[in-house]
């Protein structure tokens, strides 16, 4: 009798043991933490006067910029906090440095699938030691893709519309990968500094649906972005601007916030919030910080 519980304790211990080993590989393929299926979150990281936004299902994970050097311990230490070990898609959105900087630690941090990254005229190539480092991280990466309007890729259970820029510009911030990331019914319009220019470039543009329930305003907040008629168009529920506290360019402008206040979006700002976070359930997204 003893032996009986004796070796009943031992298969219970054993098929534990399996259970456990099989739920931390669904957990590491997943490169997630607290994550289910049927669910996303976009992560706004505090990266001070930059960009840096993190999304995340069960199934995939996307990084869009990771803000100046000088934060990437900050950007490393969120991503490993959420379990991140894998990203299946980094988005450069353009090469100044408060945007691709502390890619490089991303690059060296992390297994990175793909970049998507746009095609720069070569006069507008950046010669500077942050953007050296960037293209040498670029040779951990498994696959670097320019890209441009039209183009489409699906990670998992996330599709990047890639929506501008629609022609080369002689501006780096025009030149900005202009990417809607959908889960589901919801989606997130993601800018990084194109500017009004670029926007009206791409609403000429017919049969493109550019409505999305977030916008993470362009450039920061600044006055040359996000116009009326792009903000009409995107129509989102929320809005984030990205900026450092008490910058030196006084993003976001103060006619910024009044255009986002008189068209009814509820909108969030890194200086004043520091980390903003929403989840959505492939029908709604909700706030949750």
């Amino acid at each position: 009798m003893l032996k009986g519980k004796k070796g009943l304790r031992i298969l219970f211990s054993v098929v534990l043991a399996v259970i456990v080993a099989a739920v931390a590989m669904i957990t590491e393929n997943a490169n997630v933490d607290h994550v289910t299926v049927g669910e996303m979150f976009i992560d706004f990281v505090d990266v001070g006067q930059g960009d840096c936004t993190l999304i995340r299902t069960a199934d995939a994970v996307i990084l869009v910029d990771a803000g100046e050097a000088g934060t990437a311990d900050t950007v490393v230490s969120y991503l490993k906090e959420k379990g991140i070990k894998n990203i299946d898609c980094c988005i450069a959105t353009h090469p100044h440095s408060d945007h691709i900087g502390a890619l490089y630690r991303i690059f060296e941090e992390f297994s990175v699938d793909t970049v998507l990254l746009p095609d720069i005229p070569d006069e507008l190539i950046p010669t500077t030691s942050t953007y050296e480092k960037f293209l040498d991280g670029l040779e951990n990466v498994k696959n670097i893709i320019p890209a441009g309007a039209g183009d489409d890729f699906d990670f998992g259970s996330l599709n990047i519309d890639v929506l501008g820029p629609v022609k080369e510009y002689d501006d780096l911030n025009h030149m900005s990968l202009v990417s809607k990331v959908s889960f589901g019914n919801t989606s997130v319009m993601l800018t990084g500094d194109t500017e009004t220019p670029a926007e009206t470039d791409m609403l000429k543009k017919r049969n493109v649906d550019y409505s999305a329930d977030i916008l993470k305003v362009g450039h920061h907040g600044s006055k040359t972005s996000t116009s009326e008629k792009w903000l009409k168009a995107v129509n989102p529920q929320f809005a984030v601007v990205s900026c450092g506290l008490d910058n030196d360019y006084g993003h976001p402008h103060k006619s910024i916030v009044n255009r986002l206040e008189n068209f009814g979006v509820e909108y969030y700002r890194t200086d004043l919030e520091g980390h903003i976070l929403f989840k959505s359930d492939g029908n709604e997204i909700t706030l949750i910080k």
